[in-house]
């Protein structure tokens, strides 16, 4: 709708101002709309704001949920690590028991050959 038939639509007086639309009430209605355009903007921006923002609350908490991921992780790797430090010293301490080579090599031999002695 054109500025000049909104002002014939809504001013009583609009043969004072001779419909040339610069009349003080003509531009108040012009301020009226803008701002009116201009709140539609904000909203629109306030919208996309807030969506970013619940997006990045989003990502903060997969964030912490990794980080906590990474803390068990690295936990449980520790453990392993004691574990196999655990395991190399029973093979070390066992290895040195009087026979003990002797038969891993007898082992060594069946799983080479495929047959079992007796």
């Amino acid at each position: 709708m054109s500025r000049m038939k909104r002002h014939l639509e809504a001013s009583d007086d609009y043969e004072a101002c001779g419909i040339t639309g610069d009349c003080e009430t003509c531009h108040a209605r012009e301020l009226v709309e803008r701002v009116a355009d201009l709140e539609c903007d904000t909203d629109g921006w306030r919208a996309k704001i807030e969506a970013m923002h619940r997006r990045a609350q989003h990502l903060v908490e997969a964030a912490e949920e990794w980080e906590e991921r990474c803390m068990v992780a690295e936990k449980q790797v520790d453990r392993l690590r004691a574990w196999q430090a655990t395991v190399v010293r029973w093979i070390r301490h066992h290895l040195a028991e009087p026979g003990v080579r002797e038969h891993l090599a007898e082992l060594q031999r069946e799983l080479e050959t495929g047959h079992h002695e007796a």
